[in-house]
């Protein structure tokens, strides 16, 4: 098997600063560094200790779309999904997602995978829930047979807590939003049990991941899609 290596350019890296935090970038580009992604291997109940093959996931997900933050934009930048198929940006919160639909809906995708939140724990949880809650109404009339799945939160580490209050709120923020999606009728997944074996996934700032998170994370959501 030919292996493939990953390796993100300079103006990747940038890219995946997190809400305006001006530490991300220093320490995302002094963290990151080639990674042989063949390797990968995924320690959960489902699937077990399995290598990844990264390879598949464009045709997998080609019906999928992402809309999301700068976790979300390490999809494209990493080559692991392609450009069309990856809707984010910097700081993207709940309500800036609005913004995105007319561009989503011109996917036609048959999922939408929404990974949000993180830029709005400064809020409430109900301003956020209530965000939450327009973005999916408008997504449901442009694309009322497209599956909506919102993603919990991804956890930060505890020292990034210990700096920063508000990476407390995210357990509550996921239960509001698992709430929200059983209101809704869509779909939630529940991100966590990634990181139960999975455990040095996180970039220096404690907030973004390595490149090897992002096949472990599509390996996870793949079981969505049947």
């Amino acid at each position: 098997m030919i292996k493939k290596i990953i390796t993100i350019p300079l103006i990747s890296i940038i890219a995946l600063s997190a809400c305006g935090n001006p530490d991300s970038k220093k320490d995302i580009t002094s963290s990151l560094s080639k990674i042989d992604s063949s390797s990968v291997t995924l320690e959960k109940e489902s699937p077990s200790s399995s290598n990844i093959d990264t390879s598949t996931f464009k045709s997998i997900f080609k019906t999928s779309v992402f809309l999301g933050d700068s976790i979300t934009d390490g999809l494209h930048d990493l080559d692991v999904l392609d450009q069309e198929n990856v809707v984010s940006g910097i700081g993207k919160s709940i309500g800036d997602a609005q913004k995105n639909i007319e561009q989503v809906a011109n996917q036609k995708p048959k999922n939408i995978f929404i990974l949000l939140g993180l830029c709005n724990l400064s809020e409430t949880k109900e301003s956020a829930v209530t965000q939450y809650s327009q973005l999916i109404q408008k997504i449901k009339e442009k694309l009322p047979d497209t599956k909506i799945n919102i993603l919990s939160i991804t956890p930060v580490t505890s020292e990034r807590t210990q700096k920063e209050e508000r990476y407390k709120n995210i357990n509550d923020f996921n239960e509001g939003f698992k709430m929200l999606a059983k209101k809704e009728q869509v779909n939630f997944i529940d991100l966590s049990p990634i990181f139960k074996n999975n455990t040095d996934l996180h970039v220096k700032d404690g907030i973004h991941f390595k490149p090897e998170f992002y096949p472990i994370w599509l390996e996870y959501l793949k079981n969505q899609l049947k």
